[in-house]
């Protein structure tokens, strides 16, 4: 070859493995974007599995073994407590590190979602660079990048939550890979080698997920000798016991968990005894093949495949090598075997692992279209070609579909509600329903997935929150222990209870079945959830009613137009987006615009009183919180901060009772006298 030649080679080289960053570059910003939208994890009770991966993560950081075995997931447990380990080194020194993530939960979910991205990003690249280098086919390489984007499912739980469901892709993901090398390289594959790799990515698939295992049927299958077969078996198992290491003590569980999903009718082993529910499964089965037309299309593709070869062969005719039959034969049979597994408890999510393997059949048929004498000097070029313009249709079909999947529109209305509960806890106790939409439960659930190690931590940390359990219709104090409603009336006196409006009339006939007098009127109620205030019988609280003006400023995020709203505030200031002292936004106060928030007219009678809440940042000497009468503007209490925290905030806490024997109509608002901006958050 002369020496323009190479140079020429080595460029296209150069240029092919440059252009395998584009996917990679496309699903990083695009993970990252859904991550920063989404926001907190806990929203809308969204704290399932992340929640509890989050405690088993500090489960390995800490050295522990893990609580959670469902999966099982320990290889994503493990990645996240390296991951941990490692934040945890960058840190200043302070609290114990284990404090400091029961205390700030969503802070480290949102590295481990970033680190979810960066691991899934990374194995797509990787998995393209060795198709490249092995086939030196560069449509195919990009052929198996674009397999993400064939399920918006893939691409959320893949690429942007915390889950087992990221280690499962990448392991289905590198099985298809290895299935492909043999495809295109069969007189060059060690058949010793690549049966050993197959088992340790199928161990590595298992212990992320038991859905991997349909896909052990396709080495049993394609392998030529039983040799190879038990190769494959015991380098699955070996891997399966490393892989698993951190959940040894709970394999009889685990056994049992997996029994109990073939011995019950029922989702996750539940319901009648029966291995499916006869009434149910085929319509069940229907609709998960329909879910994902792209791999049904696959399938459906692959099927016409076979018996077109299947016809050839009988005509004595072959334009399918053998070999390639019996790999479509057997991934097609995989993704069958999950269709019928998944049909029992049906969700388009699962499909994951089946949906890794569709590269395999569009890169055999590609290869078996290309390799006719007209066309097999250009098959490179024209699987680039067809590559690349099936990425311009499917990048955005998947993005669109992971779009669909989640809804950052009420996420202020979440913050809300929970800012405003939380600011009761030096009144009395807390109890959030379970489920339910608040970083406490999320942490109660959690912890109840790594065994309740944490419960003493989370006491402390928490005190005065408690969990009502819509299960049982009992209390916990974030822990197995089960505290009596009695008990806590005669402790706190008051209870406020944030539940979702659904679950309001059970909640309520539990409280009073336990002696509680509920008050009729809502503390504090949005379009979703609602604060609710229980106190002990004879309690001087009995029969006045209670309610709650709060805010947070909180809007719809990259909404600017948008206004926050809050029954009982009259005027809201200058709303400062993205600068939250708590949230996202704040109100920004300054000589132009000094009052944050002012309450519409407050009529107080004889004996009544008002306790008022602000939060403030900046030039925190000239903030004030101001009780005056309507009319006239008369100032009846001036409140000062307090002492600023190490963060710069400082709370102004006022209290107002009526003395006179007369009404007294009052408004109540954050103010400004200063030169300097000053920002107010968390108004109640």
């Amino acid at each position: 070859m002369s020496t323009a030649k190479k140079c020429n080679f080595s460029l296209l080289n150069s240029a092919q493995k440059l252009l395998l960053l584009v996917i990679p570059v496309v699903l990083f910003f695009s993970s990252l974007n859904t991550i920063l939208d989404r926001d907190k994890v806990w929203y809308g009770g969204g704290y399932d599995p992340e929640y509890a991966y989050l405690f088993n993560a500090m489960n390995m950081a800490t050295f522990r073994l893990a609580g959670h075995y469902d999966h099982p997931g320990t290889t994503m447990q493990v990645y996240g407590g390296l991951v941990l380990r490692g934040v945890w080194l960058t840190e200043p020194a302070g609290a114990g590190n284990v404090e400091k993530v029961i205390a700030n939960p969503e802070h480290y979910l949102r590295i481990l979602n970033i680190a979810t991205a960066v691991l899934g990003v990374i194995a797509v690249f990787l998995l393209g660079f060795i198709v490249l280098k092995r086939t030196g086919n560069f449509g195919y390489a990009l052929i198996v990048q674009l397999t993400p984007f064939v399920s918006g499912f893939v691409l959320f739980n893949g690429f942007t939550r915390y889950t087992q469901e990221a280690m499962q892709m990448i392991a289905a993901l590198g099985f298809a890979v290895a299935l492909i090398d043999r495809s295109v390289n069969a007189d060059r594959v060690s058949d010793r080698k690549s049966f050993t790799c197959l088992g340790w990515i199928a161990g590595l698939g298992m212990a992320s997920k038991i859905l991997f295992a349909p896909l052990l049927i396709i080495p049993l299958i394609i392998a030529p000798k039983n040799k190879y077969r038990l190769r494959f078996l015991l380098f699955s198992v070996i891997s399966f016991l490393v892989f698993t290491l951190p959940i040894i003590r709970l394999y009889p569980a685990m056994m049992d968990w997996i029994i109990k999903l073939f011995m019950f009718s029922g989702q996750y082993g539940s319901g009648p005894a029966g291995l499916v529910d006869t009434a149910a499964y085929p319509q069940n089965l229907l609709w998960i093949i329909k879910a994902n037309p792209i791999l049904a299309g696959v399938m459906a593709l692959g099927i016409a495949m076979l018996i077109a070869g299947g016809v050839a062969a009988l005509l004595k005719r072959t334009f399918i090598p053998k070999s390639d039959m019996w790999v479509l034969f057997s991934v097609v049979l995989a993704i069958f075997a999950g269709y019928v597994i998944i049909a029992k408890s049906p969700k388009e999510a699962y499909l994951l692992p089946y949906e890794m393997l569709t590269p395999v059949v569009i890169i055999i048929l590609l290869k078996t279209l290309l390799n006719i004498r007209i066309l097999i000097k250009m098959e490179k070029v024209m699987t680039a070609v067809i590559a690349v313009a099936v990425s311009l249709l499917l990048v955005p079909h998947g993005i669109a579909g992971k779009e669909s999947l989640y809804s950052s529109g009420r996420n202020y209305i979440w913050e809300n509600s929970w800012q405003a509960a939380a600011g009761l806890g030096s009144e009395g106790a807390l109890l959030f329903s379970n489920p339910g939409s608040s970083p406490v439960t999320g942490l109660y659930f959690g912890n109840a997935y790594s065994r309740m190690a944490y419960a003493e931590q989370m006491r402390n940390i928490y005190p005065g929150v408690y969990q009502f359990n819509l299960y049982t219709n009992k209390v916990n104090q974030m822990g197995n222990d089960t505290v009596a409603i009695p008990e806590l009336l005669e402790k706190y006196r008051t209870l406020f209870i944030q539940v979702w409006h659904s679950d309001e009339a059970q909640v309520r006939k539990a409280l009073a079945d336990a002696g509680a007098l509920v008050q009729d009127d809502y503390l504090y109620s949005d379009e979703v959830q609602v604060i609710m205030v229980a106190v002990a019988p004879g309690s001087h609280e009995a029969g006045v009613t209670r309610k709650m003006i709060f805010s947070s400023a909180e809007t719809p995020v990259g909404n600017r137009d948008a206004r926050p709203s809050a029954d009982g505030i009259a005027v809201f200031g200058e709303l400062s987006a993205g600068k939250g002292i708590f949230g996202y936004n704040s109100i920004v106060t300054n000589p132009e615009s000094p009052f944050a928030f002012t309450s519409e007219p407050l009529v107080l009678n004889e004996g009544d009183s008002i306790r008022a809440v602000i939060y403030a940042k900046g030039a925190i000497n000239s903030a004030s919180l101001v009780i005056a009468e309507s009319e006239p503007r008369e100032v009846l209490l001036t409140q000062y901060p307090s002492e600023p925290g190490d963060d710069g905030v400082a709370g102004i806490s006022a209290g107002f009772r009526n003395n006179e024997p007369r009404q007294q109509t009052v408004i109540v608002y954050g103010w400004n006298g200063g030169e300097k901006e000053v920002w107010f958050d968390n108004y109640s």
